[in-house]
C-alpha cells in the first residue's frame, strides 16, 4: 500500500518554517563555533608572544633562542647630540638608530651592579686587545660590536699597537 502525502499549502509551508529555524540555529551555532575557536586561537597566540617577552625597569626584553642559547634582546634609540648655542650643553640632535643589547642572562636575576659617574663620549677612541682576548674566537665578535656600538654614536675606533693605558 502505497501512502498518499497530502498536505495542504499551510502545513507545507509550516514544516518549510520550522526547517529554516532549525537551519538558521545550526548555522548560528557554527559561527558561533568558529567565532570562538578563531578567538581562542587569537589568545594563544598573544599568550605565546607574552612569555618570550617582559619589561623590566621600564626596559622591554625579548627572550630569543639561538640553539641551545637563550639570550635576552633589548633596544634604545640613539640619537645624535650637538652643543646648544644657549646653554652651552650637549641636546640630542636627532635619531640616529635602534641600538640592540643582548645579554646572556636574565636581567631580572642580575645582581645590582652601581654606577656612580658620569660617562663621556669622545669622537675618537683606541682599540687595543691582547692575544689573550681571543676567546676561542669570539673575541673578535666582541670588539666588532662595540666598535658598531662606538660607530652608532659618531665615535670613530682605531686601533694603535703602541697605546697604553696610562693616565
Amino acid at each position: 500500500m502505497e501512502q498518499e502525502n497530502n498536505l495542504s499549502e499551510e502545513e507545507f509551508k509550516e514544516i518549510e518554517k520550522k526547517a529554516d529555524k532549525e537551519n538558521t540555529k545550526t548555522l548560528r551555532k557554527l559561527f558561533l563555533g568558529i567565532l570562538i575557536f578563531i578567538s581562542i586561537l587569537i589568545l594563544i597566540v598573544f599568550f605565546v608572544r607574552s612569555i618570550n617577552s617582559f619589561e623590566y625597569r621600564g626596559l622591554k626584553f625579548k627572550t630569543e633562542k639561538y640553539g641551545e642559547l637563550i639570550m635576552y634582546r633589548t633596544s634604545f634609540p640613539v640619537y645624535s647630540q650637538k652643543v646648544s648655542t644657549l646653554t652651552g650643553k650637549a641636546i640630542k640632535d636627532k635619531y640616529v638608530a635602534d641600538y640592540n643589547i643582548y645579554i646572556r642572562n636574565n636581567p631580572t636575576k642580575l645582581e645590582k651592579i652601581p654606577f656612580d659617574g658620569e660617562i663621556v663620549l669622545l669622537k675618537n677612541m683606541v682599540v687595543n686587545t691582547e692575544e689573550e682576548f681571543n676567546c676561542n674566537g669570539d673575541g673578535i665578535i666582541a670588539i666588532a660590536n662595540l666598535a658598531e656600538l662606538f660607530r652608532v654614536i659618531n665615535t670613530k675606533v682605531i686601533t694603535d699597537p703602541n697605546a697604553t693605558c696610562d693616565s
